[in-house]
């Protein structure tokens, strides 16, 4: 069970360096525009200011490196054995489309929040923590569905990795809430 805990969580790894690349290139002066345009449901702004057609480049674009170096590593006897899947087969697609659907999880979880009333930028405790990866799990469910119970306990995981990780981005000075 824990090797198979290790592989889901091995596996998320091109979601979990999408979700956090946005943060991380926040300040590139390049396509700093709104992902709906400033597009309104209900008199509410779809996703707000903070996802942005940068953050979508950049996260798909560190997803499929990395999924490009889990395709690298692969050859090595640890990470084969690790590896979910076998890298090498497929393309680097894959890694473009888990981190795709790591960030449209995480867009539409920002609709819910506005559509809520909740200011770009604060925290829904839980669903925050998530959300890339429920986006990410719906891309990969032919990846991972034998797996299931791994990835259940994966989730609880990284959940409590990924408020780790944001109470740090907020020490650091990256983040302007601390979850």
């Amino acid at each position: 069970m824990i090797s198979d805990i290790l592989s889901v969580l091995y596996f998320f790894l091109p979601a979990i360096a999408a979700n956090m690349a946005p943060v991380f290139v926040r300040r590139v002066p390049i396509l700093d525009v709104p992902l709906d345009f400033g597009s309104t449901l209900r008199g509410k702004q779809l996703f707000g200011e903070n996802k942005t057609w940068r953050g979508l480049l950049f996260g798909v674009l560190i997803a499929t490196l990395v999924f490009h170096l889990q395709q690298w590593l692969f050859f090595t006897d640890f990470f084969a054995y690790y590896s979910l899947i076998d890298y090498p087969v497929f393309s680097v697609f894959v890694g473009s489309l888990l981190g795709f659907g790591a960030l449209v999880g995480d867009a539409l979880e920002s609709v819910a929040k506005r559509q809520l009333g909740i200011l770009p930028g604060k925290s829904l405790f839980f669903w925050d923590q998530l959300d890339f990866l429920f986006g990410m799990l719906l891309v990969s469910i032919p990846y991972w569905i034998g797996v299931w119970p791994a990835v259940i306990i994966s989730l609880c995981i990284v959940l409590v990795l990924n408020v780790g990780v944001q109470k740090l981005g907020y020490r650091l000075g990256f983040k302007n809430d601390p979850l």
